[in-house]
């Protein structure tokens, strides 16, 4: 059996931009799960976050994975590094 998380993920893999009504019912009709709101937040962060993110979501995604894989998987080291590179760049354009 799916989990919930992986099930919000699956749906959403090829645009995370969609609507929380939109995911609810794409795992409810994929995988006969009932997702709720507070959920599909936890996987994919705020609608509001998230809703123009379409297919530059998506490269993001893959951005992030590459990351990841170049400094062996450790999310907290990558987190650290990014920190580290904020503030060398403050004052820049800072998306983050």
């Amino acid at each position: 059996m799916i989990s919930k998380r992986q099930a919000i993920r699956n749906v959403t893999a090829h645009d995370m931009s969609l609507p929380n009504k939109q995911v609810k019912k794409a795992v409810k009709d994929q995988y006969g799960l009932t997702v709720e709101s507070n959920e599909i937040t936890a996987v994919l962060g705020k609608y509001a976050d998230r809703r123009f993110m379409g297919k530059a979501g998506q490269r993001s995604l893959e951005l992030a994975g590459e990351y990841l894989r170049k400094i062996g998987g450790d999310i907290r080291q990558a987190v650290r590094l990014l920190h580290m590179w904020q503030g060398q760049n403050a004052g820049e354009d800072q998306a983050c």
